[in-house]
């Protein structure tokens, strides 16, 4: 079930190994029955400031739904017509979070729990990838396949990753816990837990002055496109 975990202590008392994944037992998105999922709602409720009218909040409600329905569809629960009703609701559901949210998160991604997306707007999550519990991305953000082919390994972001603005997540990249990534960062390669990262800072260029930008005479006027400031046009005659 969902509220249990499976530690170290506990996997060899019963003869079983004990591998540590990003997403473990306890922390998964994905209900076992209803109780499971009114919980992972819940949860992500509380996160959203328990605010049921923030896009983030309804895009995670939808996802959690629709992996409920992909649940119920594996294990036959309820009878053929009902699950074939429940799959449409859930596939118009998603859509109309798509376009008209702008948040697009696929059922067959692997979400952990409390999931934060505080602003909404150009989100795409690669339908395999797994991402951690607590994690928190921001509008803009792109976490899915650097070269788009089906052998490709989506990205695995683990727990507590804050990702900002218009940040790109490429390829076969494994993003540690309590992972900082800064706004616009293309990351490509995997990324040490507790680490930052950011992108340049923005360059300033600084205007010309007004002595030399005026023309001496007739052909220096002309030839004012030529001049140049940190190898932009400083200006372009009309005509």
């Amino acid at each position: 079930m969902l509220g249990s975990f499976v530690t170290k202590s506990q996997a060899s008392a019963v003869g079983e190994p004990f591998v540590r994944e990003v997403v473990v037992v306890g922390q998964s998105g994905t209900p076992e029955s209803w109780a499971d999922l009114m919980a992972l709602i819940r949860e992500d409720w509380e996160r959203h400031r328990r605010d049921s009218s923030k896009p983030g909040f309804r895009a995670i409600a939808v996802y959690r739904l629709g992996r409920w329905q992909r649940y119920t569809q594996a294990n036959r629960l309820w009878s053929r017509p009902a699950r074939k009703a429940f799959a449409l609701v859930v596939r118009f559901l998603s859509r109309f979070v798509r376009n008209h949210y702008g948040i697009e998160l696929p059922v067959t991604a692997s979400i952990g729990r409390r999931l934060h997306i505080p602003h909404h707007g150009a989100i795409v999550i690669h339908r395999r990838a797994t991402i951690g519990p607590d994690c928190t991305i921001r509008q803009g953000v792109t976490i899915g396949s650097a070269a788009n082919t089906r052998s490709e390994r989506p990205p695995v972001i683990g727990a507590s990753v804050n990702i900002g603005a218009g940040a790109m997540v490429l390829g076969e990249v494994t993003i540690g816990d309590n992972v900082r990534i800064g706004p616009n960062v293309v990351v490509l390669r995997s990324v040490p837990a507790g680490a930052t990262v950011f992108a340049a800072p923005a360059r300033v260029i600084h205007p010309p002055e007004s002595a030399a930008s005026t023309p001496t005479d007739e052909h220096s006027a002309g030839d004012s496109v030529t001049e140049t400031v940190t190898g932009l046009p400083k200006a372009v005659p009309e005509g």
